[in-house]
């Protein structure tokens, strides 16, 4: 058998589908790896100018407390002065007159004032919200400063509720146990630290902490929360440790990145290029929601992609595996018409001028209907090779007279299967179509309802108007649409090639000829409905 030399249409498609799965995978992977480098390189940006926001906050802080810590210190002393001279009990003394003199050049005002009793709990201040508030926690400070003989202010620390940045003094009031202590609000920091607290949600941060470490152990905590949903806090929460437990995880490195669902958390920690023997510490935790939904996004669009050229390739592979099996039976078929063609043309001669010589009898009328039968399978096989690169020319028939001369050509056929033919008639009509093709939809209808008709039956021609129906009575067709499919066989056991109706339907479609076939266990009919031309 020959080697097929053309490409399959199938074929191409296959490799086609094939390259644009291998094109959408490799995009997939590379806009997959490029976003999340430039999602890690945003990150590392965003970060930097954190790290630079808050060293200018920083230093701006200082700065602010190295100006202001002996003014500070000045106000403290001037009101242990005045609680020393007036001899009264500083729990019940009116602290307004204090007040407006601490803040007499600022406006708002910049200092309160606050008084403890001997357990170091806020009795009296000019901040109400902080009264019954417990300084035990900061009592060993209180106690060193005491020992130093000298009025303590603390570096900026961030109050949390009021989110400000305050310094506070402190010292005992001589001859008691009760603490006095200053605070002093340094209100352009507050304002810097707004904008970073902006800055950080327009990012998309849910919270950036940094922990200022001094050598002798002191933390001072800056928290710039920026989200306040219930359930992001107590996520954020469980991220947050400790600084010196964070501290404690960075010994070996620099930084560290924790993973939370949606959240993540960066930590690292600096060297303060403000304060010298300190270090800074920084978790920053962003919302990777929308980042993580651009991925799995992408992934999903990626696998339906990836599904339908799975189910294009399989559907190619089974098309694929049907072309080449009908280019194998093509070439079998064009290879059998060229073995039958020269032995079915020398018997034919030889019959023919044998009955010549001898006459006609009984075995020549049966040898003639043999080498009909074969001559309509050699027309079958060649009108359906050679169709596609023939051109047949149209013309006006009269759909009669070619029906009566394909009957008249069939009636031996038909008498040697003990069968018969009758064709019943009305008005001729004519139709616009080659001869050649209408007598491949006469033939092929008439030799499939010889072949599937019962024993001693009648096929029934009618022709009325342009409608052509050609009846038998035989076994039922289980699948009217199917029987036009190329090579299809219902019943395998009658022999044929599967191309007849096959051919009748091609040629249907290419001259707009309606067919309806009608089966039941007692009748079967074909019926062509040809487009009317005048007969002139």
């Amino acid at each position: 058998m020959e080697k097929i030399k053309n490409l399959q249409h199938s074929s191409i498609l296959f490799g086609i589908l094939f390259l644009f799965l291998f094109v959408i995978g490799s995009g997939y992977y590379l806009l997959r790896k490029n976003m999340l480098q430039n999602h890690k390189a945003q990150r590392e940006i965003i970060v930097l100018d954190i790290q630079t926001k808050v060293e200018s906050l920083l230093s701006a802080l200082l700065h602010s407390y190295t100006l202001k810590k002996e003014e500070i210190q000045k106000k403290h002393k001037e009101v242990l002065s005045f609680l020393q001279k007036c001899g009264c009990d500083p729990l019940r003394l009116n602290l307004t007159p204090l007040y407006q003199k601490l803040n007499a050049n600022y406006t708002p005002p910049r200092y309160n004032i606050y008084i403890t009793d001997e357990n170091l709990t806020i009795k009296n201040t000019t901040f109400k919200n902080d009264l019954g508030f417990s300084l035990r926690f900061a009592k060993a400070t209180f106690d060193k400063h005491a020992k130093e003989h000298i009025i303590g202010v603390s570096t900026p620390l961030l109050e949390a509720s009021t989110q400000k940045f305050f310094s506070y003094s402190d010292s005992y009031i001589p001859k008691t146990d009760k603490i006095l202590q200053l605070s002093y609000t340094y209100e352009a920091s507050s304002q810097r630290f707004q904008k970073i607290q902006h800055f950080l949600h327009k990012m998309g941060i849910v919270r950036a902490t940094s922990y200022i470490i001094l050598n002798d152990g002191f933390i001072n905590k800056i928290d710039f929360a920026t989200q306040t949903k219930e359930k992001l806090a107590q996520v954020i929460e469980k991220n947050q440790e400790d600084a010196k437990k964070i501290l404690k995880t960075l010994q070996t490195k620099s930084r560290s990145i924790r993973q939370n669902k949606d959240l993540q958390t960066i930590y690292f920690v600096v060297d303060s290029p403000i304060l010298k023997d300190a270090k800074v510490l920084y978790s920053i935790t962003f919302d990777e929601s929308d980042f993580y939904l651009k991925l799995a996004t992408l992934k999903i669009v990626f696998l339906v992609i990836t599904l339908f050229g799975v189910v294009g390739i399989i559907f190619l592979w089974y098309l694929r595996k049907k072309e080449i099996k009908l280019s194998y039976q093509e070439q079998f078929l064009r290879s059998a018409m060229h073995e039958i063609q020269t032995p079915l043309s020398v018997i034919t001669l030889n019959h023919e001028m044998n009955t010549l010589k001898t006459g006609e009898n009984e075995f020549t009328k049966e040898i003639t209907n043999a080498l009909q039968i074969l001559e309509l399978s050699y027309n079958e096989l060649s009108f359906a090779l050679l169709a596609t690169k023939q051109e047949h020319k149209v013309e006006k028939l009269s759909l009669v007279e070619i029906v009566q001369k394909r009957v008249s050509y069939f009636k031996a056929v038909a008498k040697s299967m003990q069968k018969k033919i009758i064709v019943e008639s009305e008005d001729p009509s004519c139709i616009m179509i080659s001869s050649i093709e209408l007598i491949r939809i006469i033939d092929n209808t008439l030799s499939n309802a010889l072949k599937y008709s019962d024993p001693k039956s009648t096929i029934k021609v009618e022709i009325k108007q342009s409608n052509l129906c050609i009846s038998n009575k035989g076994k039922k067709i289980l699948d009217t649409k199917r029987i036009f499919e190329r090579y299809f066989r219902e019943d395998s056991a009658k022999g044929g090639f599967g191309l007849g109706l096959f051919i009748v339907n091609e040629i249907a479609k290419k001259y707009d000829i309606k067919i309806k076939v009608n089966s039941t266990d007692k009748k079967t009919t074909f019926c062509y409905h040809f487009k009317e031309a005048e007969c002139i």
